[in-house]
């Protein structure tokens, strides 16, 4: 057998070793770099999800925060009047006593003097009750030897702001007396003066901004105003 015959024997020995491997291999390397594509998309799905769950957690707690912050605003007297969120539970509060609310408005210049005539009233009478409190307490601490921080008369006390607003709702008379009932129990404090309930086109010689509501927005049910007082700290 030649020198040439037995290279290209090994030649083609090689050349079909390598045609094999080839055609083995490839398949296989093919569906690797499928797989590899494959975990790369899902990798990139889940890292969409854990983006997308952390932003529901989030979203979570900025509603507990917000339902908490409510929770606070609801409370007895909040350190601002929040008047959106009193007139939305006003608007709740009238619904469930099948009533309309027509409005919520600034009383006359005239109420707003009178109120507040009577809020310096009250502080006037707050003032000088505490002030007799204060110097008809006979009963003394013993100090102990901790600084003793000096309370100076000049301070100013925190006071109760009020804030008055009129509101307007239609509706029958036994309705009424439900809207009454339950701002009785609404958890912050609220005042109500002034109720008047009158019907369109009645006459009187009392000025009844109920009547006058009702005159004008001619209304076919009995429209009942008060003066609802809000208060808060300031």
């Amino acid at each position: 057998m030649g020198r040439n015959y037995k290279l290209l024997l090994c030649i083609g020995l090689f050349v079909g070793a390598l045609m094999l491997a080839y055609f083995d291999v490839y398949p296989a390397f093919v569906e690797s770099q499928g797989k590899a594509e494959d975990l790369k998309q899902r990798q990139a799905s889940n890292d969409v999800l854990v983006k997308q769950l952390q932003k529901k957690h989030l979203a979570e707690a900025d509603k507990a925060r917000l339902e908490s912050d409510i929770q606070l605003l609801h409370g007895a007297v909040p350190k601002s009047p929040e008047l959106d969120l009193l007139v939305l539970d006003l608007e709740k509060i009238c619904n469930s006593c099948e009533l309309d609310l027509v409005g919520v408005e600034n009383p006359e210049a005239d109420v707003l003097k009178q109120l507040n005539a009577s809020e310096e009233q009250m502080q006037t009478l707050i003032k000088e009750n505490g002030s007799k409190l204060a110097s008809g307490s006979h009963a003394v601490a013993k100090p102990d030897n901790k600084t003793v921080k000096k309370v100076d008369d000049n301070d100013k006390q925190p006071t109760v702001k009020q804030l008055p607003k009129t509101v307007f709702v239609t509706g029958s008379y036994d309705n009424f007396v439900k809207l009454m009932r339950k701002l009785e129990n609404y958890q912050r404090v609220i005042g109500v003066k002034n109720v008047s309930i009158a019907m369109a086109g009645q006459t009187t010689d009392i000025k009844a901004p109920a009547l006058d509501k009702a005159n004008k927005l001619k209304v076919t049910q009995p429209m009942m105003s008060f003066l609802m007082i809000v208060y808060y700290l300031p």
